[in-house]
This record gives C-alpha cells, sequence and structure tokens, in this order.
C-alpha cells in the first residue's frame, strides 16, 4: 500500500478478453497474477507482468455445482468435484495449502472439504449464502448471503461465533483484513461495510457505488 493517502487513485493498466461481465477477481498470494471469471463461463489467469493473456480455462458451460481445479501452466482439469446440487457462488482455499476447501451455494449450506482425499468434512447452516472465505489464520470462516446478516464460524468446532444483522443490504462478497480481525462485506445497497469482530463494531462505512457492491470485491484490505 502506498503511504502517501493523499494520492488519488488511477488506472495502472487494464485486461481485454473475456466476452461477458467479469464477476470476480482474485489475486494470486504473491500478487503476480490475477485470475478473473466471468458470465461468458470462462476463467483468465492473467500475468500483470505482460500484455500477453495467460490460460484460459473453459470447462464450466453451465453453474452445475462443480469445481474445477486446474494447473495454471496447463489447459486441462487436474480435479474435478460435485461439492453441491445446485450452483455455486463462492469458493476458497484454505490459507495454509491447498488441500482444503470451502465452497457456498444456492442450497442454503457452505461446506468444507479435504481436497487430496476428496472427503466432505462438515458444513455451517445458512440460508442462501453468496460468498465465504477462510480468515488469514484459517480458524473462522465468515459468511454472507440473501439472509440479511454476516455470519462467523469457528471451523474446528463448527460453532458460530458472531451474527450481525444487516437491515439494509443483502451480503454479496467478502474480504479479511491481513490481521484477521477485521473483514469486509460488499452489499446490495450500493455500501461497503467494515466490521471488527473483536468489539463486533461497524469501523468504516463506504458509499461510493451508484450499483449493487460485489461483483469485483478485493479480496484482501490493506487500508486499515
Amino acid at each position: 500500500m502506498n503511504s502517501d493517502r493523499n494520492v488519488d487513485p488511477y488506472v495502472g493498466g487494464y485486461f481485454v478478453g473475456h466476452t461477458r461481465p467479469v464477476i470476480q477477481v482474485r489475486f494470486s498470494p504473491d500478487g503476480s497474477a490475477i485470475a478473473t471469471n466471468s458470465a461468458d463461463s470462462t476463467v483468465v489467469l492473467w500475468d500483470l507482468k505482460s500484455v500477453v493473456r495467460c490460460p484460459r480455462f473453459s470447462e464450466h458451460a453451465k453453474r452445475d455445482g462443480f469445481v474445477n481445479i486446474w494447473e495454471p501452466k496447463a489447459h486441462c482439469i487436474c480435479q474435478e468435484f460435485l461439492f453441491h446440487d445446485k450452483p455455486l457462488r463462492s469458493v476458497d482455499f484454505h490459507p495454509t495449502g491447498p488441500s482444503m476447501l470451502v465452497a457456498a451455494s444456492d442450497d442454503k449450506s457452505v461446506k468444507l472439504w479435504q481436497i487430496d482425499q476428496k472427503k466432505f468434512i462438515t458444513s455451517f447452516a445458512s440460508r442462501l449464502v453468496r460468498s465465504a472465505k477462510f480468515s488469514p489464520n484459517g480458524q473462522l470462516i465468515v459468511s454472507c448471503g440473501d439472509e440479511n446478516s454476516l455470519r462467523i464460524f469457528d471451523m474446528k468446532s463448527g460453532e458460530r461465533v458472531w451474527c450481525l444483522t444487516e437491515e439494509k443490504g443483502l451480503g454479496r462478497q467478502l474480504a479479511w483484513h491481513p490481521n484477521g480481525n477485521i473483514v469486509a462485506v460488499a452489499l446490495s445497497c450500493c455500501r461497503v461495510k467494515v466490521f471488527d469482530r473483536i468489539p463486533q463494531e461497524l469501523v468504516q462505512l463506504y458509499q461510493v457505488y451508484s450499483e449493487p457492491a460485489g461483483g469485483i470485491f478485493a479480496t484482501k484490505l490493506q487500508m486499515l
């Protein structure tokens, strides 16, 4: 993050390649690449240091509840999992490694999977879930969706440790601050709210969108 808070944001570059709207953007762990998924049923991996488009993956002809896991340098599916019987909204790898994954679906559940063993571990009951993410230390899972609430679960016990009701909008996307105490939620009411989970209170509110927030949302918060 730039320490000069008086510098206005500017466009440092852009990529063109999808034929329909981009739905989500994720940075690679080292920040050298960006993965984008689109309504055109493709995922594209972009190298930020090159203008040449990186691999395009296009196995999702429909929203079928499957998760496909690729090797970034290969145009083939490495593994395919049927995680839910309804469309998936969100997937997230555990921060300590790719062996565990959390997935949120229209079947009103958040499910935890052991990838290397192709094993279902547990689920967290909810309503229609739009996003679910591991905390930076991997001990918590936060979810949001059409339930008008932000929920945080303890991954080991499965117990809900915090539930916050949102009165003005539906949750669309989530992001954790690296310190593990701050979580942000993008809402359908054109707002982004940032909460501190320790005192369980709102710490920042952004009203900068003219359309529902959450189609594209940062995966890490660095501003606090």
